[in-house]
């Protein structure tokens, strides 16, 4: 189980990615900033970076405007 945003549990798979989580949750923000147990994640492991299983998971889109 995987804990999005201390409040929404999804379901862990082996192999998950953040792109897959991004997929399950409905996210397609243009701006977005995730951390994996704490640890900032790049853009560029959003595809390859398999999540353990029970991490927490902190995902959160940047506003932008005036």
């Amino acid at each position: 189980m995987l804990l999005i945003n201390k409040r929404d549990k999804i379901k862990w798979f082996q192999g998950i990615t953040i792109n897959d989580v991004f997929s399950v949750m409905g996210y397609n923000y243009p701006l977005i900033t995730v951390f994996i147990n704490d640890i900032f994640l790049s853009e560029d492991d959003y595809s390859t970076f398999e999540i353990p299983d029970e991490a927490n998971v902190i995902i959160f889109h940047l506003a932008h405007g005036g």
